[in-house]
């Protein structure tokens, strides 16, 4: 439960990659991100939860200005521990309601209108000297394919998400975004 409480600590709050845009130069500049992340606890807007129920579902606005476009999604997700105690997240499907919400805009939500996604394959968090970092390779169809690598520590949060169609990426970049705390 320490690590579960760890993880949840370093994702909440607003993050951005503002130190690693502004180390770019012009030309990588316009083909990467300006990335904000908003992680908020979600928990007490989770109505009818089972006595029992000893998750956190986190709720994640993320913002990219690419080009001078921005593109916005949200996604809750669900931290829990396995058997051994290590720190899983889970992707949650919601009601189309609830899609691409901002948490401002929300209001209670039944526990039994979220269910787990069963095309993300859960991503195990594993600790060393206080970082914990995972990996997740998932099939969302024959041909897509979505990657996730975290690395969270006090230091920032180290994403990289990648969606394949076949061989082709159409989501995604070289490198990780790099967020820090703001």
């Amino acid at each position: 439960m320490e690590n579960l409480k760890k993880v949840i600590q370093l994702l909440s709050g607003r993050f951005d990659n503002s130190e690693q845009f502004q180390s770019l130069s012009e030309e990588e500049q316009a083909q990467f991100p300006f990335a904000i992340h908003n992680n908020t606890l979600l928990n007490d807007l989770i109505v009818n939860r089972p006595k029992d129920f000893d998750g956190v579902f986190l709720h994640e606005e993320s913002y990219y200005t690419l080009k001078n476009k921005e593109k916005f999604k949200s996604d809750i997700f669900l931290f829990s521990t396995d058997e051994s105690g290590d720190v899983v997240l889970k992707s949650i499907t919601v009601p189309k309601e609830l899609m691409n919400a901002k948490f401002d805009t929300l209001k209670d939500i039944d526990f039994s209108d979220l269910s787990e996604s069963d095309k993300f394959e859960p991503l195990h968090y594993t600790e060393h000297d206080g970082t914990f970092t995972g990996e997740s390779h998932s099939m969302f169809t024959k041909t897509t394919a979505f990657i996730l690598k975290q690395e969270l520590s006090d230091e920032a949060l180290v994403i990289k998400e990648e969606l394949f169609n076949g061989d082709k990426r159409v989501f995604g970049f070289d490198r990780p975004i790099i967020y820090k705390r703001i």
